[in-house]
């Protein structure tokens, strides 16, 4: 077997990497950034808060659910991204 690309998405660590329901790419959470790329490696987006995608009792990575991607940060705020990185809502409440 050959390594046919490597690549860092995140300048930390990797919580959860998830293979998108159209088995062509791969959402990518870390503690700063969440990514998603294509299964050669490219990058097609790249989202980064205010803070570290961790909350202080342990939360962490993204969540899928429908068609949006559910991230909570270290304040708590939840971020609400489409697939294509948009962020839809950001909700501090």
């Amino acid at each position: 077997m050959q390594l046919e690309w490597d690549i860092e998405l995140d300048i930390s660590c990797c919580f959860t990497l998830e293979l998108m329901k159209d088995k062509k790419t791969i959402l990518v959470a870390g503690e700063s950034d969440i990514s998603r790329i294509d299964l050669e490696g490219n990058i097609l987006w790249k989202y980064s808060g205010s803070d570290i995608l961790v909350t202080e009792s342990g939360k962490y990575g993204a969540e899928i659910i429908g068609n949006k991607i559910y991230l909570t940060d270290w304040n708590n705020i939840l971020h609400v991204l489409d697939f294509d990185g948009n962020l839809i809502n950001l909700d501090s409440s």
